[in-house]
């Protein structure tokens, strides 16, 4: 055993580098127990003999703070937005899982996740922490590949790209951030609900903690009208407030920018985060948005988070700030690993049938006269019954041929009309006269037999008899609105009438039979 030549005050290079004894200790690897051979200084020796005891832990840590005041971390990686995940689309969505990894062992765990369309892009994150870590000059370092750097995922041998890492104990332990890109192992699978498993790929080279995993898959729904972009931030950044180093004890915010819009959306919070447990507080602070409480508690398994909020984004707001935080103002506030922070975030586009914020109306495309216009405004429009600027006419349909066209113009009547034997037999269609109605009251006229409407139309013969039922059958067309007829009702009765004058009475009744035979929709 090495003497104790550093004596007096504290000095942080004596503590690490000098006054080293060499000790056979237990080493946890997270799936397991070894011994190793480790180099400890004297004091180190003490901070691990005060991890011993039932001390809890923010107190113990808080006097290692006092015995290394002044040593900090230099290796925080505070999450940054990335391209890989900066994506924008019609039908754009977001699918992703997560799985607490602490018992993964030699077994398998499995994430499902339902992918709603065409995949665009997958990644995979892990993180966990690793004490001791490996140590260069009194600081930890990571020699690739590293401890549970390698993973299997569905089957398939991976190794994650180191993303981030911070010292919660400067020289002494090491939080770890891992992803990879399992595009072409996610796409394989294609749409559909899906789980996909996870194994560890170097059983003998483990961190002491690995807190879990999750995956987050883009993807393309060809049949969501919706357009929206996907920003994601990843790294890996502790924080744990208790800490004696300052920059331990918070996370940095996130600044998500984007275009502001002239309406109030609601935008979709993707939160990746290891470490945290519910008995434990924390918080989630959001931009415009209410904090988010004690909800990083080990949802997805032991010590793992894969957390999903609504945030609402105010009209003409362009950047989201998101932090995860570990409450100085509270007792034992969690401890943090946060490694991935992401949104969807939606665009109201009018003309895409969905009726956003703002908009009056959406039908669909962006055609003014229809009802909604261009810009999604409701207008009045041809068929709704309302006589409005620019028509000449407006009879609640869109049909031709009714004396107002499918464009709202007058049309010339005419084109229809149904026979006497028709009327005859549809007495249920008869509008504004009875079968009973005396033809000679109607007319004005002296015909023989003194006949009702009904006997004037089941009456054969030519002449007189031909021209009271097609006068008869003319009347009937007039009066339907469903039936375009060339005459008005003053016009037949005035042909009836120059017919008995003058005795013209096949003229008349072929002047009407033209008509009377046309047909209609509701005769055929």
């Amino acid at each position: 055993m090495e003497s104790d030549t550093c004596g007096g005050a504290i000095d942080p290079k004596c503590v690490f580098r000098q006054c080293s004894v060499v000790i056979v200790i237990p080493v946890v690897k997270g799936r397991g127990y070894k011994s190793e051979f480790v180099r400890l200084s004297k004091k180190e020796r003490e901070v691990r003999e005060m991890f011993s005891k039932t001390i809890p832990a923010w107190t113990v840590l808080a006097m290692v703070g006092a015995m290394f005041a002044g040593v900090t971390s230099s290796y925080a990686t505070p999450l940054q937005v990335t391209t890989d995940l900066d994506l924008q689309g019609q039908g754009l969505g977001v699918a992703f899982g997560g799985v607490g990894l602490e018992d993964l062992g030699g077994g398998t765990a499995s994430i499902t996740v339902d992918i709603g369309g065409e995949v665009q892009v997958a990644f995979l994150y892990w993180t966990g922490r690793d004490l001791p870590c490996m140590q260069e000059a009194g600081a930890c370092v990571i020699v690739e590949p590293y401890r549970d750097q390698e993973m299997v995922f569905n089957g398939n041998a991976i190794t994650g790209d180191v993303i981030g890492y911070e010292e919660p104990i400067p020289g002494e332990q090491n939080a770890i951030g891992y992803r990879a890109d399992v595009t072409a192992i996610v796409q394989a699978e294609g749409p559909g609900t899906h789980m996909f498993t996870i194994a560890d790929g170097d059983l003998g080279s483990n961190l002491y903690r690995l807190n879990g995993a999750g995956l987050i898959v883009a993807f393309i729904d060809a049949g969501e009208l919706r357009f929206s972009r996907l920003l994601g931030a990843d790294g890996l950044d502790f924080a744990w407030a208790p800490s004696p180093y300052p920059s331990v004890q918070v996370s940095v915010p996130v600044d998500f920018t984007y275009d502001a819009t002239d309406a109030d959306r609601t935008a979709e919070l993707i939160i990746f985060c290891g470490d945290g447990t519910a008995a434990r507080p924390d918080r989630i602070d959001v931009s415009d948005n209410p904090s988010i409480v004690n909800q990083i508690a080990g949802s997805a398994g032991e010590s793992w988070d894969a957390l999903s909020f609504d945030v609402a984004i105010p009209t003409g707001v362009g950047m989201t700030t998101v932090e995860a935080v570990s409450p100085a103002d509270q007792s034992n506030p969690d401890s943090l690993t946060w490694t991935l922070g992401a949104m969807l975030i939606p665009y109201p586009i009018c003309g895409d049938g969905i009726l956003d914020p703002g908009e009056e109306c959406d039908d669909g495309n962006n055609e003014d006269g229809d009802g909604c216009s261009a810009t999604c405004e409701l207008e009045g429009y041809c068929g709704d019954g309302i006589l409005d600027p620019g028509e000449e006419c407006d009879d609640g349909n869109n049909e031709d041929g009714d004396g107002c066209s499918a464009e709202c113009e007058l049309e010339e009547p005419g084109g229809e009309g149904c026979t006497p034997g028709y009327w005859k037999n549809a007495l249920e269609n008869w509008v504004g006269y009875a079968p009973e109605d005396l033809f000679d009251d109607v007319f004005g006229v002296d015909a023989p037999g003194d006949k009702t409407f009904l006997e004037t139309l089941q009456t054969g013969g030519g002449g007189q008899k031909a021209l009271g039922r097609h006068a008869v059958a003319a009347l009937l067309n007039v009066s339907h609105p469903d039936v375009s007829y060339l005459y008005t009702t003053a016009e037949v009765i005035a042909i009836v009438q120059e017919a008995y004058a003058t005795g013209e009475y096949n003229a008349a009744k072929n002047m009407l039979a033209e008509q009377n035979e046309l047909l209609s929709s509701i005769c055929d």
